[in-house]
């Protein structure tokens, strides 16, 4: 298939999010400006903006993310290559399963519901009481 055509039969909400077609968007979750937490085994939660997505020579895919905090390892070079600009330590690359989405990483926790007593009335909407 074409690039367009693929296109075509993405989701609304993923089509919006790509400013160009990319074969890397079509295929990893994560883009260029995503807003993601860094999950390093030696960082803790790390908030950082996408500011790279591509391929190693392994096909893994890498990020390449601008960190809020002077915590990572670079100024946007990957092997030699300059893939983003920023300042130094600000940087990071990791593969895809060290990061997730800002959004999911800070919505609330779901709790377990607590155990309710017997005599628990509800209104005429639903709601209880």
């Amino acid at each position: 298939k074409s690039l367009n055509k693929v296109s075509k039969t993405l989701p609304a909400s993923v089509r919006s999010r790509r400013s160009e077609p990319k074969s890397n968007q079509l295929t990893c979750n994560f883009c260029e400006g995503d807003h993601v937490i860094i999950l390093k085994k030696k960082l803790p939660a790390e908030p950082g903006i996408v500011r790279a997505v591509f391929q190693d020579a392994k096909k893994q895919w890498i990020l390449g993310v601008e960190l809020e905090n002077p915590v990572g390892d670079s100024n946007g070079m990957y092997k030699g290559r300059q893939m983003f600009t920023c300042e130094p330590r600000f940087g990071i690359f990791c593969d895809t399963t060290e990061a997730m989405p800002k959004h999911y990483y800070e919505s609330p926790r779901v709790q377990s519901p607590t155990p309710q007593s017997r005599n628990v009335h509800s209104s005429r909407n639903g709601c209880r009481i």
